[in-house]
């Protein structure tokens, strides 16, 4: 009967072939694995540089493993074999140890060159080791194998898609620095790859991408900012043209208020001269060569332009809007007076149907004030007076 502790070193070996086994079969199997010996076959879609080689690499250790894993096998079973004969004297199962835990597994033949042969070496040498050595080298190479193909499938999976979403990126900016009248960057003029370079080594051109990403993104960063700068002075021109239509307004109305309190008021005091037209015109033709410039490109320049200009006109509109409520105030406060007048005379009227006496200066105040307030010239001071007078007489003959 076989000695138990061979028996489970058996089973043991017999286990760890069958996982092997599953996971070579399963890195074989893969779609991506298929590809890669597919293109290594292929001479007209072929990979090259750094993908070739690591593709080549890993599926060369994979075939390696192959024969790694039968000539372990082979020594496995031939170690089974022998135990499962038995013997009365057991030199079968010191075999099977021998294979087991021995150099039973001749790894490669070596020539031996006359010049480093003994008299009694033979010419071929046989480089051995024991089916654990072999077991950890076959781990190692596994492992390699592994990183180099899933390496290669990532990259042609990976680097060709985001190449074209780089290349649209890079056609979309190159349409807004066409409309901002920027030339491509340096850096992604010089970092531009070929997509039939990256289509036969991705994992050379995965390297060579995340620069170019990079300098397309600072690319993009920078013409955002020319773009928002460029808007943001489209905007003050834009601006300018409101402000303007705002100064005219302001000028015209201070005008026709000025004239109409010399002509409606008695004395007008406060009255200031409303600027003359050739203020907006002047403003007007500074911001028609700004708007000339901004055509011609140069956003610089009238950026600086704008801001002075900008100064200049908001200047004027402090002006013309002081001017205007200055030469507005007069005609304002008679429309004010009138309109309280009135107020207070419905007042008189109701309390006249309630009964209520009014007295000699209510009654006064109210036949005096529409003389007064639709007076041309108005005399503001009398208006005030009897709209004064109207509501203290008022006031008095409720109580």
């Amino acid at each position: 009967m076989a000695d138990a502790t061979l028996s489970q070193q058996l089973d043991q070996w017999k286990t760890r072939l069958n996982t092997i086994t599953s996971n070579l079969l399963d890195l074989y199997g893969t779609e991506s694995t298929k590809a890669i010996c597919a293109r290594l076959k292929d001479p007209g879609h072929d990979f090259s540089g750094v993908t070739k080689a690591k593709a080549a690499r890993g599926i060369a250790k994979l075939d390696t493993l192959v024969d790694m894993y039968t000539r372990l096998a082979n020594v496995i079973d031939e170690a089974s074999d022998l135990v499962k004969k038995g013997s009365v004297l057991r030199p079968h199962e010191e075999r099977a140890r021998e294979l087991l835990d021995g150099q039973s597994i001749v790894l490669q033949v070596q020539s031996v060159a006359v010049r480093n042969r003994g008299l009694l070496d033979d010419e071929h040498r046989e480089v051995r080791a024991t089916p654990g050595e072999v077991l950890a080298q076959m781990e190692q190479s596994f492992t390699e194998a592994r990183d180099d193909i899933t390496a290669v499938a990532d990259a042609m999976a990976h680097v060709q898609p985001r190449l074209v979403a780089l290349e649209h990126e890079i056609a979309r900016l190159d349409s807004l620095a066409q409309t901002l009248g920027i030339v491509r960057s340096a850096a992604v003029r010089a970092g531009s790859l070929p997509l039939s370079r990256v289509e036969s080594d991705p994992l050379g051109c995965a390297t060579e991408l995340a620069p170019l990403e990079d300098a397309v993104a600072q690319w993009r960063t920078e013409l955002q900012a020319i773009d928002a700068d460029h808007n943001a002075v489209l905007a003050s021109l834009a601006r300018g043209k409101v402000a303007i239509a705002e100064l005219g307004d302001l000028i015209a109305r201070s005008k026709a208020a000025f004239a109409e309190a010399h002509e409606t008021l008695a004395d007008p005091e406060g009255l200031l001269p409303p600027a003359g037209d050739d203020v907006v015109s002047s403003l007007d033709d500074w911001l028609r060569t700004l708007e000339q410039n901004t055509a011609a490109g140069r956003f610089a320049a009238v950026k600086v332009g704008m801001a002075k200009w900008e100064q200049a006109c908001n200047e004027r509109l402090e002006a013309a809007r002081a001017t205007c409520a200055r030469n507005s105030a007069g005609l304002d406060e008679r429309t004010e007076l009138r309109g309280r007048y009135r107020a207070l005379c419905a007042k008189a009227d109701a309390l006249r149907s309630r009964g209520v006496a009014l007295g000699d200066a209510a009654e006064a105040a109210c036949g005096q004030g529409k003389s007064v307030l639709d007076a041309i010239p108005f005399d503001l001071r009398a208006g005030r007076r009897v709209v004064e007078a109207l509501e203290a007489a008022l006031s008095a003959a409720r109580k």
